[in-house]
């Protein structure tokens, strides 16, 4: 029996959804680019559009759960609390000045309040909304409370905390939304696009084991799995490094390995 050349194995189940459509990608550009695919390695057009689909599935799926990150609606009721906290800390700290002395006793009186929290619209989301939630916690005592009346910011208060409280619920809707589209990536399409690919990759191995060697195809063949593991390898490697950099040392040895069978003798 000849000596055969096989495919290196690589789990691809342990790529997140971004090195995995990265990974077939690449085979896919590279099987595309070859004349006699279908005539040497038995891959037909019809094969490589359906393998094509799948992968365009994929990066559909990870576009549509980055804009529901980055929602528009999102971003907007952010910028709407922004500004009714900049508002309030600023009337806050311009009461001490005030020409009213019972508004200036309580401009004083919150002012320290409203010094602790200056600046909290530029820090990052989540921890803004902590932040807002401790300052209204903190506007709402019993010896502050007074205060922001003498102010008039009651309504300025009850309105930060409305949009605070909003912003926190289109955040929870929108991580449940991105949650489900890659959930729906990782149990639906990917175990499709995997499943070609073994279907492509199992043709080129029948390939190699049914060809003529008179014909001059076996390089053409052996060639190719070179090139595939190359990829393999890459992929590999910088899953490795990526785990490595993680400092994770978990190991999981289920998902799907792309090594076919080897021939009975």
């Amino acid at each position: 029996m000849k000596a055969v050349k096989v495919f290196k194995p690589l789990q691809v189940s342990l790529f997140t959804n971004g090195p995995h459509v990265a990974f077939m990608q690449r085979i896919y550009d590279e099987l595309n680019s070859l004349i006699e695919r279908a005539e040497k390695l038995h891959v037909s057009d019809e094969l490589m559009a359906e393998f094509k689909s799948f992968i365009d599935l994929e990066n559909d799926l990870m576009k549509e759960a980055k804009k529901l990150v980055n929602t528009s609606a999102r971003q907007d009721t952010d910028k709407e609390r922004d500004d009714v906290v900049v508002y309030l800390l600023q009337e806050m700290k311009n009461a001490a000045r005030s020409p009213i002395e019972a508004k200036q006793k309580a401009g004083a009186a919150l002012g320290p309040i409203a010094d602790a929290y200056t600046g909290i619209q530029n820090e990052a989301q989540d921890t803004e909304t902590v932040s807002i939630r401790g300052l209204i916690i903190d506007l709402k005592k019993s010896e502050n409370a007074p205060h922001v009346t003498t102010l008039g910011l009651d309504d300025v208060v009850a309105k930060l905390e409305e949009i605070n409280e909003q912003y926190d619920r289109e955040r929870k809707e929108l991580s449940a939304k991105t949650k489900a589209e890659k959930k729906a990536n990782s149990d639906v399409i990917r175990p499709q696009t995997d499943a070609v690919l073994r279907r492509i990759l199992d043709l080129i191995y029948a390939s190699e084991l049914l060809c003529d060697e008179e014909t001059g195809d076996l390089a053409f063949i052996e060639d190719e799995i070179d090139t595939i593991n190359v990829i393999i390898d890459e992929f590999r490697m910088r899953y490795n490094m990526s785990q490595a950099q993680k400092k994770s040392n978990a190991k999981d040895d289920s998902g799907l390995v792309f090594k076919p069978v080897e021939p009975k003798e």
